[in-house]
C-alpha cells in the first residue's frame, strides 16, 4: 500500500527513509551534501532520486519538481546536529545550527500533509533551548500542529540506548489526531543483534561491511606511545552481549569508540590492549552490569566505558611458575555490527571508505524506530 510521497532532506545513508518505506510510503527524493552517503542511499533506494545540494540553496518548488511534480505527503529529515550535540562544544553560534531553520522554511513552501524532524538530545539543554523554541515557533507558523518527544530507541525494538528528539507535525487544516507508537517490551540486547555473526575478516567477505581494515589506527598507537596521557587509556567503551548497545556514533573508524564484547559467541580477532580498568576519570571509565542497559556512547573516545566481562588472548606471565594470564583485549565493532545494532538489515550495503561507512551508520535514524513512527503517522492520517 502506498501511503504517499516523501522527500528526505539531510537523508544521509537513508535509515529514516528505509523505515518509512517499510511502512508503505514512497520515497521520491533524498537530499544531502555527503557524496558517500548519497551513493549508499541510491544503492539501497533505487527508485528514489538523489540530489547533492546545500539545503539552504534550495526552494520548495525545485524539490517538488525533482520528486516527480506530485503533491508531497511527507517531509522527512534530520538536520546535522554537531552544533547541538551534547558530545560537542555546545556552540550556539555553530553555522550548522541554522539548518533546522532552513528545514522549516522549505516545510512552509512545500506544505506537505506531515513532517518529521529528528535531532539530538542536546537541543533540549538550556544552552541550546533558545534554538529549540525558535524552531518550534517557525514550524508552527508554517501551518502545522506539532508533537515532540524525546525517544529512546531501546524502547522501540533497537538494541541500543539512543536518545533523540523527534518533532512530528500535521498540517493544521487536516485536524489530525496523532498518537506516539507504543513502546516495544522486547528490549533487545547485543546478543540478539549480532550474536550470530561470523568472525570478521580483514579482507572483503560475502557479508557486506563486515571487515576491519584498520584494527589499530595510528592515532591510537600514538596515544599508547605517550603512556596514556590524554585519552589513550580510555579509548574503549566495551559492550555487553545481553545489554543494548550504547549509541552508535559516526567516529568509530578513527578511534575505538565501541568495543566488541568478545566472549564465546564470535569475533575474537582484532583486539586492543589500551583499556585500563582503573583510573581517576570516572565518566570515561564507566562500567555496567550484565543486567543493565549500556550507557550512551558518545563521539569522544575518552568517555567510553568498560565491558563487565570480556576476555581476550592468553599472555605468559613474567614468572613462568605462575601460569598464563588471561589478558582483556576488546575490539571495536565492524560496520556491519554497527548496522545490525542500528536495526539495518544485512541486505543494506554501505559504500565509500571505512571512515565514511562508520559515519553513515552512526548518523542514521534506526530504521526500526523510523518504521514505528511512520506507522503511527499513517494511522493518524488515515483515521
Amino acid at each position: 500500500m502506498d501511503y504517499g510521497t516523501c522527500i528526505d532532506l539531510f537523508c544521509g545513508a537513508g535509515g529514516l527513509s528505509l523505515g518509512f518505506a517499510w511502512a508503505g510510503f514512497h520515497i521520491a527524493l533524498g537530499v544531502d551534501l555527503d557524496v558517500s552517503a548519497l551513493r549508499t542511499f541510491q544503492q539501497n533506494h533505487p527508485v528514489a532520486g538523489v540530489l547533492r545540494a546545500n539545503v539552504a540553496e534550495l526552494d520548495g518548488n525545485t524539490l517538488m519538481d525533482l520528486a516527480g511534480g506530485k503533491s508531497i505527503t511527507g517531509l522527512l529529515g534530520g538536520p546535522p546536529c554537531q552544533g547541538f550535540s551534547i558530545a560537542g562544544k555546545h556552540d550556539p553560534g555553530d553555522p550548522r545550527n541554522q539548518l533546522p531553520y532552513e528545514y522549516a522554511r522549505i516545510l512552509k513552501e512545500i506544505q506537505p500533509r506531515f513532517f518529521l524532524m529528528e535531532n539530538v538530545k542536546g537541543l533540549l539543554y538550556q544552552k541550546q533551548r533558545i534554538h529549540f523554541e525558535s524552531i518550534l515557533t517557525l514550524l508552527a507558523r508554517a501551518g502545522f500542529r506539532l508533537h515532540w518527544k524525546l525517544l529512546n530507541a531501546w524502547n522501540y525494538g533497537v538494541a541500543q540506548v539512543r536518545e533523540r528528539v523527534f518533532i512530528i507535525g500535521f498540517r493544521e487544516d487536516l485536524n489530525v489526531n496523532f498518537q506516539w507508537p507504543e513502546e516495544d517490551p522486547s528490549r533487545p540486547v547485543l546478543q540478539d543483534a549480532i550474536g550470530d555473526l561470523p568472525d570478521p575478516l580483514e579482507e572483503p567477505a560475502a557479508l557486506p561491511n563486515h571487515v576491519l581494515h584498520n584494527p589499530m589506527p595510528p592515532s591510537m598507537k600514538h596515544r599508547i606511545r605517550k603512556n596514556g596521557k590524554g585519552a589513550a587509556i580510555f579509548d574503549c567503551k566495551v559492550m555487553s552481549w545481553d545489554q543494548p548497545c550504547k549509541t552508535i556514533t559516526a567516529h568509530l573508524a578513527k578511534d575505538v569508540d565501541l568495543a566488541h564484547p568478545g566472549g564465546i559467541f564470535n569475533h575474537y580477532g582484532h583486539l586492543f590492549d589500551n583499556v585500563k580498568l582503573d583510573g581517576a576519570f570516572r565518566q570515561a571509565n564507566r562500567q555496567t552490569s550484565w543486567k543493565r542497559p549500556c550507557h550512551t556512547i558518545t563521539a569522544h573516545a575518552r568517555t567510553n566505558g568498560i565491558h563487565p566481562g570480556y576476555m581476550g588472548t592468553v599472555q605468559e606471565r613474567n614468572n613462568p611458575d605462575s601460569g598464563p594470564l588471561a589478558v582483556q583485549k576488546p575490539r571495536r565493532f565492524t560496520v556491519r555490527e554497527c548496522a545490525r545494532i542500528q536495526s539495518f538489515p544485512d541486505s543494506y550495503v554501505f559504500t565509500g571508505s571505512v571512515t565514511a561507512q562508520y559515519r553513515q551508520v552512526g548518523n542514521a535514524v534506526p530504521p526500526r524506530l523510523a518504521y514505528l513512527l511512520a506507522k503511527s503517522i499513517s494511522n493518524a492520517l488515515n483515521s
